[in-house]
């Protein structure tokens, strides 16, 4: 994502705003709700697949994402801190029957008003919010199944119709290799800068 970024500001673009949902775990677990599955399962089963942290805790605070979504706010030149974003976490445990209604009440609202629930981070000039939204159905972020991933893109060239790129999101490979595609692009871009 860093090296898209980087082409379209190196063309002479202005990115305005990024909206993305940049966990595999959270996706994977929201289209669990969507399916029916109670919230605490849908955890478990995340575990059992290896998708989460060790502690499912640290993927429910939002912490992840919204330090992702700090990364590319930063890459935009923008002078924020963690601090500075407003975050809802989409859990502070993984389990208990208050849990599992409260997140089968918002898929069920969500579904009747032709919604669907994405854990989603907002990166623009006014500021910064990382939460649990429910989006239009036909929309791009809505598609998303399982442990996807989505960043759309809007700058000056792509005010309206944003770049848009998908991809896996979860799981020790996918997220290694995606590791190592930031450090190539993050050393790339210094050496132009010298």
């Amino acid at each position: 994502m860093l090296d898209t970024i980087a082409k379209l500001q190196e063309a002479g673009d202005r990115v305005e705003k990024i909206i993305g949902c940049f966990s595999g775990t959270l996706g994977f677990i929201t289209t669990e709700l969507e399916e029916g599955r109670p919230f605490s399962e849908a955890v478990k089963q995340a575990q059992k697949r290896g998708y989460t942290e060790p502690d499912p805790r640290d993927d429910l605070s939002g912490l992840d994402v919204a330090r992702k979504a700090l990364i590319l706010a930063r890459t935009l030149g923008f002078r924020v801190e963690l601090t500075d974003i407003e975050l809802e976490p989409m859990a502070t445990a993984t389990t208990g029957t208050p849990l599992d209604a409260e997140f089968a009440r918002r898929a069920q609202r969500a579904r009747r008003e032709h919604l669907a629930l994405r854990y989603i981070a907002t990166i623009s000039r006014t500021g910064i919010r990382v939460g649990l939204e429910a989006v239009p159905e036909n929309s791009p972020m809505a598609a998303l199944r399982g442990t996807a991933n989505q960043v759309a893109i809007y700058s000056k060239r792509y005010k309206t119709n944003p770049l848009v790129v998908t991809g896996p999101g979860a799981g020790a490979d996918v997220t290694a290799a995606g590791v190592l595609n930031d450090i190539l692009a993050i050393t790339i871009q210094e050496r132009r800068h010298r």
